[in-house]
């Protein structure tokens, strides 16, 4: 942890700190544009106005609003040599800012998962106003444990000199803090996991009768067997929870050595933390356009039609229903 104070000499890492923000500026342009589609489909595209849309559409939203925070602080940044980084304003603000904008985003993800797995796998549907209600208690404890955050001056510049984050053990706050949010980042990423592994497993469940000899000829997709389908599904749901690994492993078991050991981060290991927390744009914009069939269906009726083959395939009734 880097104590708070205005201070005019150069950076004690400049290649560490350059290279990761120019990294993260980049992804957070691509997340803008990506989640911009998104919110695009979701409030355009799309006729039905059910809970999932809404979740995906406010997913959508804080990831833009995610983006625009970093990409206007990396340029405040920049035109003031970093030194505005060190304002205690600006830190407290940011760092509190994105903290609470992406544990929103993790939130609603975890919920839209969690009513995907209800629906696959047990075929229960829980009435929309719940959801709205879970989500708005989620944006709403985000929202007052970081203003305390704030109240109570617990954000730090880290290490790798980018951006500013929670230091859990500044003050009395900071402990309770650090406790509140990876309770339920912890959850989320649980019922994230759990969600798609159910549903995985529902669909090598659905789909292995259709894998035997007798069906064998029956069932095609195009020129692709069952088998190949069964491989193809899972691979696609098995990416998506390495993907979110990929984003939220680093932090997770960085933070969890620090608070156990009672150390602070090093300037490479925040750079890979800041980095990967920060592709969540852009994996949240994936999950949202390509992991829920009305979005990705709106999403390829936009493409150019060359892009799409055209080719006529014969279609298994039975997988009609598994696209998630």
């Amino acid at each position: 942890m880097i104590q708070n104070r205005d201070r005019n000499h150069q950076l004690e890492n400049p290649s560490i700190t350059i290279s990761t923000e120019t990294i993260m500026f980049f992804i957070s342009i691509l997340g803008l544009f990506f989640n911009g589609i998104a919110v695009y489909i979701s409030h355009y595209k799309l006729k039905s106005r059910n809970e999932s849309v809404w979740l995906m559409s406010i997913i959508g939203v804080v990831d833009i609003l995610v983006s625009l925070t970093i990409l206007i602080a990396d340029i405040l940044k920049y035109s003031t040599g970093f030194n505005i980084l060190y304002n205690n304003a600006f830190c407290q603000f940011t760092g509190a800012a994105i903290m609470s904008l992406t544990m929103t985003t993790i939130d609603g993800v975890g919920l839209l998962s969690l009513l995907r797995a209800l629906s696959i796998v047990k075929n229960i549907e829980i009435r929309a106003v719940y959801w709205y209600s879970a989500m708005s208690a989620m944006i709403a404890y985000n929202l007052v444990i970081n203003i305390l955050g704030i109240y109570n001056n617990i954000m730090y510049v880290m290490p790798a000199e980018v951006y500013c984050h929670a230091a859990f053990n500044a003050n009395s706050y900071a402990v309770i803090f650090s406790y509140f949010i990876l309770t339920k980042f912890v959850i989320m990423i649980v019922i994230l996991m759990a969600s798609y592994i159910c549903i995985t497993i529902k669909y090598c469940q659905i789909i292995s009768p259709l894998n035997s000899k007798s069906r064998s000829n029956e069932c095609f997709i195009g020129d692709t067997s069952s088998i190949s389908f069964q491989r193809a599904m899972v691979c696609k749901l098995l990416s998506l929870l390495v993907m979110y690994i990929i984003c939220f492993g680093p932090m997770v078991f960085t933070v969890l050595y620090n608070v156990a050991t009672k150390t602070f981060r090093s300037p490479i290991a925040d750079a890979i933390c800041g980095i990967t927390m920060n592709l969540t744009v852009l994996v949240n914009a994936v999950f949202v356009l390509l992991y829920q069939k009305e979005a990705r269906l709106a999403l390829f009726s936009m493409l150019p039609s060359w892009i799409i083959s055209s080719e006529s395939k014969k279609k298994c009734p039975a997988y009609d229903n598994l696209q998630i």
